[in-house]
């Protein structure tokens, strides 16, 4: 059985440990070959509220887990991917896991939506999310062809993944690929290689070869948000140790993930708007001297 595919691996943007840091282990595993994987089924949250972030995507995608799992009883969150308004494709459920017994050949992936205008042809957002369903069908069928590609609705009564969505599809299974992906796997919102910090990286060695490589602002959050996370349990870890003064009782960096303040106008659910970069790296760093303060 083939548990492994450098397809639907390299497919896969945001690991679940990122978005998902408390899962736990489980105990099923390996129920279908990856080769069984033959179809791409899309399914959406609906529409409404601000512009997600990385933060924002990953609240939805761990409110459908509870949701899937405390209230319908089922084993994991549904979906074995999930897609956000930048194109980022997110780790779900275990691909070698079908999301139920119905779909032992079907990988499901959610589309996180935003606001309904997100989803107006030419936006960034139409593109994004346009082209993260377009690279999942490939990562299953390399030919793209008209079979391996659907939605919820064509198999249940609902009107997942929604008219516009729908549509989307349909311009893909006719032969469309969305501007400015230039078929890969990358794109390219925001290029920080002459930033002040992006230098001093490089002047360190932290950056190797020629600039910066170009990330978008989720790509940032995730990685500022993973330094701070170590920082702080090094930071804990510090204040634990016996000193001079005697024992400092260790309470760590109060989260970075519920400070939204920091990060720009509330938004959907009390949930930040756009973040700047320095804004960002400016409270982070804040943070940390402010625990060393203390």
């Amino acid at each position: 059985m083939t548990l492994t595919s450098p397809r639907l691996e390299q497919t896969t943007d945001v690991i679940r440990a990122i978005w998902d840091p408390t899962e736990g282990f489980h105990s099923r595993h390996g129920e279908r070959s990856l080769l069984d994987i033959d179809r791409v089924e899309v399914h959406w949250t609906g529409t409404g509220g601000d512009m997600l972030d990385h933060f924002d995507t990953a609240e939805e995608l761990l409110s459908f887990e509870r949701y899937h799992e405390l209230t319908k009883k089922w084993y994991d969150l549904f979906y074995n991917w999930g897609l956000d308004s930048e194109g980022f494709i997110y780790e779900g459920r275990d691909m070698t896991i079908p999301s139920q017994s119905s779909l032992r050949s079907v990988a499901t992936l959610l589309v996180v939506m935003g606001p309904d205008e997100m989803l107006m042809p030419g936006t960034p957002a139409y593109d994004a999310i346009a082209f993260g369903i377009w690279r999942a069908w490939g990562a299953v069928d390399p030919s793209r062809s008209s079979r391996s590609l659907g939605w919820h609705q064509e198999r249940s009564s609902t009107s997942c993944p929604g008219p516009d969505i729908i549509n989307l599809i349909k311009r893909l299974l006719g032969g469309w690929i969305p501007e400015g992906t230039q078929m890969t796997n990358e794109l390219v919102p925001e290029d920080l290689s002459n930033h002040a910090d992006a230098q001093g990286s490089k002047a360190l060695g932290f950056i190797s070869g020629e600039g910066a490589r170009v990330a978008s602002r989720s790509v940032v959050a995730v990685v500022a948000y993973r330094v701070y996370s170590l920082l702080n349990k090094r930071i804990a870890a510090i204040s634990a140790e016996p000193g001079p003064q005697g024992r400092r009782g260790a309470t760590g960096l109060q989260g970075f993930k519920g400070d939204r303040g920091l990060q720009g106008p509330p938004g959907r659910q009390g949930a930040p708007g756009t973040a700047n970069i320095d804004d960002l790296a400016d409270a982070v760093v804040a943070k940390l001297l402010e625990r060393f303060k203390q």
